[in-house]
């Protein structure tokens, strides 16, 4: 990156390694053996959790930045927290899957005949309703921890209905397949979908289906993954 044109954007590669720069700082640079005003290890463990909103303890945050004994503390409990929330969508995903596999012998025709239609008889036809809509997360940054911070943004509102969903990805997102999770803040896993996203106008453009319709209202966790990268998730209220 040229570093006489402040005003250029970095890319997505360039700002992990910067996040790593600075992190690696954090562990190593700010020692603290008395461990003198440090927040309690069940205050560290739920921020991690994000129990704590960042946004409601910004003196914890402060001080992790500023002392290596409890920013590695606290990196020790968010990865765990990641990790089981990684094991939780992928055993839910495992479970869908084999959901799926059992429906589909279920419901396999059988090859018993049945009588032919009578002629002039009314065929029924039912249709579903699709709602088209746009989930626009194009200006969502990521803060330390990988939650998008929504200082400036309200949170996305999404309709409790079978949604042809188009998602506008963060700037700098890549193209190709993505998987899609909708979860509780419990850590249940209420959807799993994929799809891949291309370029529309300069835009990273993700289709996917969502069947909202029998998903109790209320805040949700949006999480999305590209195969080349983490998690990463959005806040959405289903009305």
């Amino acid at each position: 990156m040229d570093m006489r044109d402040p005003g250029r954007q970095l890319s997505h590669s360039q700002e992990k390694q910067l996040l790593k720069a600075a992190a690696d700082v954090a562990r190593t640079e700010y020692p603290s053996a008395q461990r003198l005003d440090c927040p309690t290890s069940e205050e560290l463990e739920l921020l991690a959790r994000r129990r704590f909103p960042l946004a409601d303890s910004p003196h914890i945050v402060d001080h992790i930045g500023t002392c290596s004994q409890c920013f590695n503390e606290y990196s020790q409990y968010r990865v765990a927290h990641k990790r089981r929330l990684g094991n939780a969508i992928t055993a839910s995903l495992a479970a869908v899957g084999l959901l799926l596999l059992i429906g589909h012998l279920l419901l396999r025709p059988n090859l018993t005949p049945y009588p032919a239609p009578t002629a002039g008889a009314p065929h029924a036809e039912t249709t579903t309703q699709v709602a088209k809509l746009v989930l626009d997360l194009r200006q969502e940054g990521l803060t330390r921890g990988d939650r998008p911070t929504r200082a400036q943004h309200a949170t996305p509102r999404l309709p409790r209905v079978n949604l042809s969903l188009s998602i506008y990805l963060p700037v700098g997102s890549d193209e190709g397949d993505y998987d899609v999770a909708l979860i509780r803040d419990t850590a249940e896993t209420v959807l799993n979908v994929s799809g891949a996203a291309s370029f529309a106008n300069q835009i990273a453009v993700l289709p996917v289906s969502l069947d909202l319709t029998n998903v109790a209202p209320g805040l949700y966790h949006l999480y999305l993954r590209h195969p080349r990268s983490d998690w990463r998730t959005y806040p959405v209220l289903l009305e």
